[in-house]
């Protein structure tokens, strides 16, 4: 059963107005190459950035990494 929504958020981003924003956040765990994930992750947005099918303004930072 999916997890029911209980947080909303919204960010600013150098004093721009608040937009809504999601976050997508990968955590260590033992015996799993984390550095590896993160830079396939980054491969796969840049991706999915450049496909046609990435919704129009819709834009996404990597905050740290």
């Amino acid at each position: 059963m999916p997890k029911a929504e209980t947080d909303r958020a919204a960010l600013s981003w150098q004093g721009s107005d608040y937009q809504p924003t999601i976050d997508i956040s990968v955590k260590k765990l033992p015996g799993f190459d984390s550095l590896k994930l993160i830079e396939q992750l980054k491969q796969v947005m840049a991706e999915q950035r450049s496909h046609p099918t990435w919704p129009h303004g819709v834009e996404y930072t990597i905050t740290s990494d």
